[in-house]
C-alpha cells in the first residue's frame, strides 16, 4: 500500500511499505503495534542517532536504502547531537542551526526555529518514508538540550511541542520519543519539562505514538508514568544488563503498553566496558531474542560505527551482525508472534534453562534461557545463549502442537 502527504516545506511525499497502512498504533489488548487495518506489525530498529550532524545530506538516502533491503523496518534517529563526533552546537553536516537565537544548546531559545534546519529533517522523514522505513524520533535529547527545555521553561517547551506537533503531524512514518540519558529524570522539575514538550506534542498531534528513554544503565519509560501517563503510549527500555530482566519488567508494567527495547549494546560497542569484548554478533542476537521472548513487540539491532556515521563508515553498513538481523522478522513471520507472551513460571521449558543474572553486564558470560509461548499450546519459542540441553515437557493440556523453536547461541 502506498499512503502520502504534504510535508511542512510543501513537498509531495510518500510512503510505499506493501500491506503496511501507516500511522502505526497500539493494538486493542496494548500489547504489540498494528497498522491501519490493524494487522501486526514487528518492529526491527537500526541506530542512526548521528545522521544529522554526521552525514551529508545527499547521502542519507544510501544509508536508508540499504537498512531497508538489510530487512529493517525503523531506524532510530536524533534531529541532531552535540557532542561526540557533531559539533558543539548540534549544526547539521551543512552547518546550519536548529535555532535562530543561540549558538549553542545552552543559548538556544525553543521559540526560535531555523526554519531550514527543520526543512532539512522534513528532507529526513520523507527519505526514509520513501525507502519503506517508520523513523523512532527524538526531536531534541534531553542528554544535550536539557539545559536548554530549564532555561525556556514549562511554557515555551510545551509550546516548543505544538511547533513539532504541528510540524510533523502527517509525516505518517515516525513515532515520537523524548530523553536519552536522561539521567536527571527523577528530578520532578526535569521530567516536567519533558511532559510538558509531549503535552504540546498531543495537543496538535494525535496521529502518533510517543515514548521516552530514561536513564542507563537501564530502565523503562513506564517507571515515569506518574507523570507521564497521559501522552505514553509505547514503552522504550534502555538496558546494557542481561536483556530479558528490564524487558520483562517493563511487559509486567502498569499501564500496560507495547515494549520494545530501544538502545543496548550496539555491534562494536562497549559503552560500559564490562563486556569482555567488544559487542558482536552473538551479543546482538542474544540482545533481540531475549527482547522478543520476555514480551517486546519490537527490538534495535544497532551498529556503532553505523550510529555515529564515523570514518568507518559507509564500510560498516554491511556486518556479520547486520546481515544476521532480518533473520528475526523472518523467524516470527509464519506466527501469530503478537499472542506471544513470556513464559515466567517455565512452564515450557522445566529444566536446564541455566541461572538468572540480571545484574550480569559481560552478557558473553550468559546462560540463562527465556521462553515465550501462546498459551493454548500452539507455540513456544526458546532463546538459549549456551548449548546446553532443555528440558521440555509440554503435557497434552498445555500444548495441542509440536510447534516449539529453540535458538541457541
Amino acid at each position: 500500500m502506498t499512503v502520502g502527504g504534504v510535508a511542512s516545506n510543501g513537498v509531495n511525499f510518500t510512503v510505499t511499505t506493501g500491506t503496511v497502512s501507516l500511522p502505526i498504533k497500539v493494538s486493542s489488548n496494548g500489547r504489540y503495534l498494528v497498522d491501519q487495518n490493524n494487522v501486526p506489525r514487528f518492529m526491527l530498529l537500526d541506530a542512526g542517532h548521528h545522521i544529522v550532524c554526521a552525514l551529508a545530506q545527499s547521502n542519507w538516502n544510501t544509508y536508508f536504502a540499504d537498512r531497508h533491503a538489510k530487512g529493517y523496518t525503523a531506524t532510530d534517529l536524533f534531529s541532531t547531537y552535540a557532542s561526540g563526533n557533531c559539533p558543539a552546537s548540534g549544526a547539521a553536516k551543512d552547518g546550519t542551526l536548529p535555532f535562530t537565537t543561540g549558538n549553542s544548546p545552552s543559548t538556544y531559545d525553543l521559540a526560535t526555529p531555523n526554519n531550514a534546519f527543520w526543512s532539512e529533517i522534513d528532507t529526513l522523514l520523507t527519505d526514509a518514508a520513501n525507502n519503506g522505513l517508520m523513523v523512532v524520533f527524538n526531536p531534541l535529547i534531553t542528554q544535550n538540550f536539557l539545559v536548554t527545555f530549564q532555561n525556556a521553561g514549562n511554557t515555551k517547551c510545551f509550546n516548543w511541542g505544538v511547533y513539532l506537533g504541528n510540524r510533523y503531524k502527517n509525516f505518517a512514518n515516525i513515532i515520537w520519543y523524548n530523553g536519552n540519558d536522561f539521567q536527571s529524570w527523577q528530578t520532578a522539575s526535569n521530567l516536567a519539562l519533558v511532559n510538558n514538550i509531549m503535552s504540546g506534542i498531543k495537543s496538535v498531534d494525535t496521529n502518533h505514538l510517543q515514548s521516552i528513554q530514561l536513564n542507563y544503565q537501564r530502565s523503562y519509560s513506564n517507571q515515569a508514568a506518574g507523570t507521564l501517563a497521559s501522552n505514553l503510549t509505547l514503552d522504550a527500555v534502555y538496558t546494557y544488563y542481561e536483556v530479558y530482566d528490564y524487558v520483562g519488567q517493563a511487559y509486567a508494567s502498569s499501564p500496560t503498553l507495547p515494549v520494545f527495547l530501544l538502545e543496548s549494546n550496539y555491534e562494536g560497542g562497549n559503552n560500559t566496558g564490562q563486556l569482555s569484548s567488544p559487542a558482536n554478533a552473538f551479543i546482538l542476537r542474544q540482545e533481540a531474542y531475549y527482547a522478543v521472548t520476555s514480551g517486546a513487540a519490537g527490538t534495535i539491532w544497532g551498529n556503532e560505527s553505523v550510529n555515529h556515521f564515523d570514518t568507518n563508515y559507509p564500510g560498516s553498513l554491511t556486518t556479520t551482525a547486520t546481515l544476521e538481523a532480518k533473520y528475526l522478522p523472518q523467524l516470527l513471520a509464519p506466527y501469530a508472534w503478537w499472542n506471544l507472551v513470556p513464559d515466567t513460571g517455565h512452564v515450557v521449558v522445566t529444566s536446564g534453562y541455566g541461572t538468572a543474572a540480571p545484574n550480569n553486564l559481560n552478557m558473553y558470560n550468559a546462560t540463562y534461557a527465556t521462553t515465550a509461548w501462546i498459551t493454548d499450546g500452539s507455540l513456544a519459542i526458546t532463546y538459549t545463549p549456551v548449548a546446553d540441553g532443555l528440558l521440555v515437557r509440554p503435557d497434552d493440556r498445555q500444548f495441542n502442537s509440536d510447534r516449539w523453536l529453540a535458538f541457541p547461541q
